[in-house]
Order: structure tokens, then sequence, then C-alpha cells
């Protein structure tokens, strides 16, 4: 008898180094747990269903807890493994206790996840992140060989959602040339040279806009931009004593390219 509870003590204590964990809450949050996952249709769709809880009416900031209704949400995710990964978030509807509130139910605010939204608040910064040092048609692209399905119209969409910080006081600037559609459409973007944070995105790359904005913002000082002649002009016709310098990029491209002509003067056969 005591053989058997040696090894029946000695089963349990090898099985609890393998306790499963709750993740639910460093995932999607305290309130929020998933119940299943399953593979459809060569897609991973993740089942989570949400606690009944307090939760703040988004038109009158009164909180609620009496439920309503619940329904479905479906909002993509960032893939796992490069496989295109969905959530099908079971929510709830409040009744509103605020008699003065002109919505007498409303939907339950998802914290990882804007209302309306059919992508995560996470996706969406990983496609931004990509995205942005490509155009819209070759992320579009890339994004669908690591799992995310989206086209370059939802993209620009995304984009065009964006509010930028401006701030009238900036002294310190960079200028580009950003591609939407490349050969196509391009955007001039303005970002702060101190903390690189995007300021502006404005239409073409002609300087037009670039010169509407710069009347407003008269107190720059310092333009880091790329060797296009147009932004050149502009700068100096409305901030004719602002210091004009050649970003990162172009310095490096101009020392890769007189580096190469040295060379090839110097040793002709090599590089030829």
């Amino acid at each position: 008898m005591i053989l058997i509870l040696y090894f029946v003590l000695k089963k349990a204590t090898q099985m609890s180094k393998y306790k499963e964990l709750d993740y639910n809450k460093l995932l999607f949050g305290e309130n929020y747990f998933i119940y299943n996952v399953i593979n459809d249709n060569n897609r991973l769709l993740v089942k989570i269903k949400s606690r009944p809880h307090i939760c703040k009416c988004p038109y009158c900031g009164v909180e609620a807890s009496r439920v309503s209704s619940t329904y479905h949400r479906i909002l993509q995710d960032t893939p796992i493994h490069n496989e295109s990964t969905y959530l099908d978030v079971n929510v709830h509807k409040y009744y509103c206790l605020n008699i003065d509130c002109p919505h007498y139910i409303f939907d339950e605010v998802l914290p990882f996840a804007g209302a309306r939204e059919v992508r995560t608040d996470a996706l969406n910064i990983f496609i931004l992140g990509v995205s942005i040092f490509l155009s819209n048609e070759g992320a579009s692209h890339v994004l669908s060989l690591l799992g995310v399905n989206i086209s370059n119209k939802s993209i620009q969409r995304l984009y065009d959602c964006l509010e930028f910080k401006d701030d009238p006081n900036v002294e310190a600037i960079g200028v580009d040339d950003v591609a939407i559609k490349k050969g196509r459409t391009y955007c001039t973007a303005i970002y702060d040279l101190n903390d690189h944070h995007l300021i502006a995105l404005l239409e073409g790359r002609k300087g037009t806009e670039l010169k509407k904005w710069l009347k407003n913002h008269k107190k720059v000082r310092i333009v880091a931009r790329d060797r296009d002649t147009s932004y050149a002009k502009v700068i100096r016709e409305v901030l004719p004593n602002c210091t004009q310098v050649a970003d990162r990029f172009h310095l490096l491209q101009d020392l890769t390219d007189n580096l190469s002509i040295v060379l090839k003067k110097k040793f002709p056969k090599q590089y030829s």
C-alpha cells in the first residue's frame, strides 16, 4: 500500500512540472479568456469569451453591468507562425443606466480593438511597422507572406486614419518623399528630427504642399532632406535663413558613391 502511494505521489509530482499556465490576462486582459482554437479553412480561429463585468458607456461615461445580449465579432490578429489568425470574440451589449444618455444600449468596448474595427490594435501597429519601409502594394505582398490578409487600399485607409502630432514650434525637421504607389503616387513626409515622430504627411513631392506647411512653421531652423532640388528651392524661398543638411541615408549614399569612384580609379582592373 505504501509502495503504491509512493508511486502515485511521484507521478503527481512529475505532472505538476507541466502545470498549465493561464496567459489570458496577459494576452487579452482579465475579462477575456480563450476557450478554443481551431484550424478553419487554412486560418487559425481563436475563440474568446468576454466575462460580464463593469463597463463604461462610450457615449456618456457612466458605468454599467446589466447585460442586454451578446454577439460575435471577428477580428484579424497578428499571425501565429505565419498563419492567418482571427479572433472570434463573444462580446456583450449593456444597458446604459444614464436616463439622459441618447443610447439605451451600448456595445462593449474591447481593450484590444477599436469600435467597428476589423483588425486588432496590435495588428494595425504590425502593418504600419512593415509598410512604412515599402510602397502599399509591396507591403501588401510582404504581409500576405507573413500571414496577414490586407490590400494596398486598406493600408492606405489605415494611414488616412492616423492622427499626426503636429508642433507649430518645431525647430528641426526631416523631409523625405514616400511612395504610396511606386511610380504613380507619392507623398512628402515631415518628421521631428529630435525624436523622429511623424508630424505631417503631405500630398505630392513637388514642394507645393511643403511650401504651405512651412509658412505655418516659421520657427524651423534646420531641415534634413534628400537631394531633390524641389525641396531645397521651397525651403530657401520660405525660410532663407534655415540650415539645410543631407539626411543620414543620403550622406551614406554619397559616401558610398564617391568611395566607389575612388576605388575604380585606384583599382581599375578589379572594378572594371
